[in-house]
C-alpha cells in the first residue's frame, strides 16, 4: 500500500488505514443488510444507468426529449463523477442531434458557482472541474457559450 505522497505508510498510518478498511467493510455490510443506499451509491448508480445500463440509450433519449434546461448550483463543489453525469446528460445537446434539434429548440445548461467557496473537498469536490467546464463548454458550444463572471459581492456590503 502506498499513500498519496508516494511513501509507504508508517506503523500508525498502516493501523489507521486497516481500521478504516474494516469500518468501511462493516458499513457496506450494514447497508446491504438493510437494503439502503447512501449518496455515493446514488451517484454511481445514476452514472451506470446513463452509461452502461441496459436502457441507457432510452434514458438519455427520454431525458433529451423532456428536458430543456439544466441548472447546477454550487458548481464549485462538483466531483468527478457528478461532472461525468452532467457530460452524459448533455451529450445529445452538444452533438446537435436528438429530439431538441428536430423541434428547433436550443437546450441550455446554467452552471452557478464560486471557486473560492468550494467546501466539499472531503467528499471529492474538485475545483479544477470548475475550470475544465469553462473550457469544455466553450469548445463544445462555440458561439453559443456565454461565461459571465460576477465581480461584485453584495453580501459583503
Amino acid at each position: 500500500m502506498i499513500l498519496k505522497d508516494g511513501l509507504p505508510p508508517d506503523g500508525d498510518s498502516k493501523r489507521i488505514l486497516e481500521l478504516y478498511g474494516k469500518c468501511l467493510h462493516r458499513y457496506k455490510q450494514k447497508k446491504a443488510q438493510k437494503h439502503l443506499l447512501d449518496f455515493a451509491d446514488l451517484e454511481m448508480l445514476a452514472y451506470e444507468a446513463l452509461s452502461r445500463g441496459p436502457e441507457w440509450h432510452n434514458i438519455l433519449y427520454s431525458f433529451d426529449e423532456h428536458t430543456d434546461h439544466i441548472l447546477v448550483d454550487e458548481f464549485q463543489d462538483t466531483n468527478t463523477l457528478q461532472w461525468k453525469i452532467i457530460d452524459k446528460l448533455t451529450e445529445e445537446w452538444r452533438s446537435g442531434i436528438g429530439a431538441k434539434k428536430d423541434l428547433g429548440k436550443t437546450p441550455t445548461i446554467f452552471l452557478v458557482g464560486d471557486e473560492k467557496q468550494s467546501i466539499y473537498q472531503f467528499r471529492g469536490a474538485n475545483v479544477s472541474i470548475f475550470h475544465e467546464a469553462k473550457e469544455k463548454f466553450s469548445e463544445w458550444l462555440g458561439k453559443e457559450y456565454h461565461f459571465i463572471e460576477v465581480k461584485e459581492n453584495y453580501r459583503s456590503l
